[in-house]
C-alpha cells in the first residue's frame, strides 16, 4: 500500500489527490530525480528575498527544455 493509499484509508472523508492528479498542473511541473543536484545548486545561488517575494510557476534558469520532458 502506497503512502498515498494510506492517506486515503486513514481520511475517508477527506478527497486527497496525488500530486501527478492534472489539477495541479497549473501549479508548476514535476521533475524527476536525476536533476535534483542541479536544482539544489541552482537554487542555492537563487536570492530569495524575506518580503516581497512572488511564486514564479517556470524559471527558465531551472532547467533546459529537454530537461523538463
Amino acid at each position: 500500500m502506497t503512502t498515498l493509499e494510506k492517506l486515503r484509508e486513514q481520511n475517508p472523508n477527506l478527497k486527497i489527490k496525488s500530486v501527478t492528479d492534472e489539477v495541479f498542473a497549473e501549479f508548476g511541473q514535476l521533475i524527476a530525480l536525476p536533476y535534483q543536484a542541479q536544482l539544489a545548486e541552482q537554487l542555492s545561488l537563487t536570492t530569495i528575498p524575506a518580503r516581497n517575494n512572488q511564486y514564479v510557476r517556470d524559471d527558465p534558469g531551472m532547467l533546459s527544455g529537454e530537461q523538463k520532458k
